[in-house]
């Protein structure tokens, strides 16, 4: 499949929609967080305990929602590798994005650990399709 023939609007809007609700949890959190301070005695120690460990599995959970996303949306779309890589591409881009806007960030941002979480969570979701 050629560059040009990727279907990059479905693609972009199945980052953005993942993103989106990534980030919707995220502000959520914060505002629990925020609000309740049980809750807050209790995640947020296990949170901070290992941030690049975190910042990892978030990475992997936003990368395996968005094939799933994908898969469920668009099913009459067949998944490439190819097509595995531009999905990486526009997840990455939609969470640059996402630093443009002036909301809480707790979890969902765009660092290293949470790139390469990314990267696993797209190649293992989408394991099936890298043939």
């Amino acid at each position: 499949m050629r560059l040009r023939s990727f279907p990059w609007l479905v693609l972009i809007q199945m980052a953005a929609l993942a993103v989106l609700l990534a980030v919707i949890l995220d502000v959520l959190l914060v505002l629990l967080l925020t609000e309740v301070g049980l809750l807050r005695s209790l995640i947020l120690p296990w949170l901070t305990f290992s941030p690049p460990i975190t910042q990892f599995l978030v990475g992997a959970g936003v990368g395996a929602l968005t094939v799933d996303l994908f898969e469920r949306l668009h099913p009459e779309t067949r998944l490439t590798a190819g097509l595995l890589w531009a999905l990486v591409l526009c997840v990455a881009i939609c969470l640059g994005l996402r630093t443009l806007f002036p909301l809480p960030r707790f979890l969902v941002g765009l660092d290293y650990a949470q790139f390469v979480g990314l990267l696993v969570g797209i190649s293992y979701r989408g394991q099936r399709y890298w043939r």
